[in-house]
């Protein structure tokens, strides 16, 4: 069985958050909640529906071509748990943003406080999941940044200063409990990031480390890609400059793998040829 709706998480702005719930092929009663999130801004957890761990995906006639067909994705994620895909951070996806105030929501405070909302009025409208296994999964930027907060806040749930007293919803104001306490409803067990920019300063540096395992550079070329990151590209990172950290780190990065102007390989698979500077 299939689920998709919004839950509200901002009062005074009428910000709401969307979701989709794909029952487990499987066991749903028993099998595991796993909770996929995307997020940066322009990476809609939704686009991956199709792509990557989803039920169907697009089928293409590779002969005549034409408009795609869906077809069952025999590697879904929901063959073995209950797949929730969620729009997680307001103006990603189908969590839209209402009015013009998205600088001043797109706040990672917010982003963790939008985020315990909605898991509360999930757990209090499908009364299924209550107490089962649940994991946090997802990747790159907002993977790195939001998922540690996302569990810091799950697990301070309860505190007295996270209540949230102040939100209202019909969702908890007519099948919650005051008193409920949300750790015997959201039994959180792991989570998982997939290639996740925790510190983008740091893993900028990494390339460096890559680059010289690897053979590409040697170790003389290593010390002064070492000296710019420090020098140069960490103190661009850290004050946020994206144009400075473009060209600075990208330049330093691009020497590291191969040429001055984009690398000649690709990261993923050195030995394939490097399609293009932001692909690579």
């Amino acid at each position: 069985m299939f689920y998709s709706g919004y839950f509200p998480v901002d009062n005074d702005n009428g910000q709401d958050m969307f979701y989709m719930l794909f029952e487990s092929r499987q066991d749903r009663k028993h099998d595991p909640l796993v909770i996929w999130i995307r997020g940066e801004q322009g990476c809609s957890a939704s686009a991956d529906l199709f792509q990557e761990m989803g039920p169907y995906q697009f089928k293409q006639n590779e002969t005549t071509g034409g408009i795609p067909t869906l077809v069952p994705n025999i590697h879904s994620w929901n063959n073995f748990s209950n797949l929730m895909i969620l729009d997680a951070q307001i103006g990603t996806g189908y969590s839209f943003v209402r009015g013009s105030k998205l600088k001043e929501i797109s706040t990672m405070d917010n982003a963790v406080k939008y985020f315990i909302r909605f898991m509360k009025q999930f757990y209090a409208h499908h009364e299924d999941v209550r107490g089962r296994e649940v994991y946090i999964v997802g990747q790159d930027f907002f993977g790195g940044k939001m998922i540690p907060l996302f569990t810091k806040a799950l697990f301070d749930i309860d505190k007295w200063e996270n209540r949230d007293a102040d939100f209202r919803s019909p969702y908890l104001d007519l099948h919650v409990s005051p008193a409920q306490k949300w750790s015997e409803w959201i039994n959180l067990k792991g989570v998982a990031m997939g290639s996740p920019v925790i510190d983008e300063a740091d893993i900028r540096g990494q390339i460096g480390e890559y680059a010289v395992e690897n053979k590409l550079i040697s170790r003389v070329e290593k010390f002064f890609f070492k000296y710019v990151q420090d020098a140069l590209c960490k103190p661009a990172v850290s004050q946020k400059s994206v144009l400075e950290t473009a060209i600075i780190c990208g330049i330093t990065e691009s020497v590291a793998t191969g040429n001055p102007v984009y690398p000649m390989f690709d990261l993923r698979n050195i030995k394939e040829e490097c399609k293009g500077w932001f692909t690579c």
